[in-house]
């Protein structure tokens, strides 16, 4: 004969039952069902309030939900040894101070062995140049270099060498009638007085995303109205920007370039136009 439980949960033991729900609810938040997988987590909350997937699974809708604060809150419920990676971004975002706290019980330059080859590398590099002052460390990677002195010269050369001049066709390009320069300190701009129009993303880095038409393509000559913004959380120091689908929009806000002063007036090509610009890049 059946427990209570086991008829509660339709035979499945209690971590069984946990272990269905949010798998389900993980596959709303990756359809971007945001709504339906918040109100799933509260109900499974309200019945095992502990738990840590779940709680992760909260910490994850409130943070695509730019709700920081709250996120924060969520995380700190749970042993911080098994997620101060994920509170690193929260407490940079946020000016915590117990950012610092972070810094001495998990990424010590002592550490470094340990960290090295981890996802979480990067953010020991950052936490390290903010932290120790006799801090040294060369840079092998683009992104490396630019934790440890940021340049914005080689930022815009990265762009136009990865996405504006002859490169892969498999990845994203911006049209050649697009002046990459000016492009990236409109954003910079933008950025410094728009804050909260981002989303972090992982790491040390957030996004934001822009409304521009016609601004790129890839190879299959889809045409792009978008473009992303990556930078340093909390600041307007610009890592890339790249072309991107309507399909690819992030679960953020649309910034639009067009509020700005300096915005230059975006032209609409006809086709013979788009046929051109592309034409001649093959060139």
């Amino acid at each position: 004969m059946k427990s209570k439980n086991l008829e509660k949960h339709n035979g499945h033991s209690k971590n069984g039952y946990v272990a269905y729900q949010t798998k389900q609810i993980s596959e709303l938040i990756s359809s971007r069902k945001l709504n339906l997988a918040k109100l799933a987590l509260l109900e499974l909350l309200k019945e095992y309030p502990d738990d840590f997937v779940t709680k992760l699974l909260m910490a994850e809708i409130l943070m695509k939900e730019n709700k920081y604060q709250e996120a924060k809150e969520v995380l700190e419920e749970l042993p911080q040894e098994m997620v101060y990676q994920k509170l690193v971004p929260l407490y940079i975002k946020l000016g915590e101070e117990k950012l610092k706290e972070l810094y001495q019980k998990y990424f010590m330059i002592e550490q470094e062995s340990e960290l090295n080859n981890s996802r979480y590398h990067c953010e020991r590099i950052y936490l390290n140049k903010k932290y120790n002052p006799d801090y040294k460390e060369k840079g092998i990677t683009y992104f490396e270099k630019q934790i440890i002195n940021y340049n914005e010269q080689k930022a815009i050369q990265h762009i136009k060498e990865n996405h504006f001049l002859k490169i892969k066709l498999e990845k994203t390009k911006f049209y050649q009638d697009v002046d990459i320069e000016q492009l990236f300190y409109q954003a910079k701009q933008y950025i410094n007085t728009h804050r909260n129009a981002s989303i972090i993303v992982k790491d040390i880095i957030e996004d934001y995303i822009f409304y521009y038409p016609e601004c790129g393509y890839q190879e299959n000559n889809t045409r792009y109205d978008y473009f992303k913004v990556s930078t340093f959380i909390n600041t307007s120091k610009i890592i890339t920007m790249l072309p991107i689908s309507i399909a690819s929009k992030f679960d953020t806000e649309i910034c639009k370039l067009e509020n700005q002063e300096a915005k230059k007036k975006v032209k609409v090509r006809n086709g013979l136009e788009r046929f051109n610009s592309r034409y001649n890049q093959c060139q």
